[in-house]
């Protein structure tokens, strides 16, 4: 498995998941699933019909640029520093669950347990999760949240499958063997994958 190659276009397969993070933040504003669900589903959609020949690893990208600049849009809308970094610490969030808890589940299906990537998912983001937790943010009372758990899933599983079948495409892998390349190369995933990398402006305002 050409690890290196694949490493060194990773990005545009795997940060879909920024799409996910603008709906859970509208679910925080509204209390409503349901329009969070609607809302990362629109951006989804209108992504790809705007790239409609786009396959594997455009239509990662088309997404993954749609979902960017919505999340950028956020942030940049809000008043002060508090709310901008109140802003990115959701994304964070959303971030942090689509490759802690949905990315694994989506490859349990192959028989692949994603230990290695997971762990070195969260060694990478230690600094981020701190500022998150001092700022009261406790991730495993969040992700426990029913109604959280449940946009989260719905959502961040579509993200996820448009990254890792544009994988699977690009680079003529199986399925197994595209969850495999994250336990194989789980150090430089999580650096090619790290949020200062992925989206650089939710890096700077969770810093604020």
């Amino acid at each position: 498995m050409k690890i290196l190659k694949i490493l060194g276009r990773i990005i545009a397969f795997v940060v879909a998941y920024i799409a996910v993070s603008t709906g859970v933040k509208y679910w925080f504003d509204s209390r409503e699933g349901d329009a969070a669900i609607d809302t990362l589903n629109q951006i989804i959609d209108e992504a790809l019909e705007q790239n409609p020949n786009a396959t594997g690893i455009d239509a990662s990208e088309a997404v993954r640029q749609a979902s960017a600049d919505k999340a950028g849009e956020l942030v940049a809308s809000q008043t002060t520093d508090a709310q901008k970094r109140a802003v990115a610490i959701d994304t964070f969030g959303g971030f942090l669950y689509v490759n802690l808890i949905t990315r694994p589940e989506y490859c349990r299906q192959f028989g692949v347990e994603l230990t290695s990537f997971v762990d070195a998912f969260i060694a990478a983001h230690e600094e981020e999760i701190g500022i998150a937790e001092s700022n009261g943010v406790n991730f495993d009372k969040l992700y426990s949240n029913p109604d959280y758990a449940r946009v989260m899933n719905e959502t961040g599983r579509r993200a996820i499958e448009i990254g890792m079948q544009g994988l699977q495409q690009e680079y003529g892998l199986t399925g197994t063997e595209s969850c495999q390349v994250f336990n194989e190369a789980a150090d430089e995933m999580a650096r090619e994958m790290h949020l200062s990398v992925a989206q650089p402006d939710i890096y700077s305002a969770m810093r604020l």
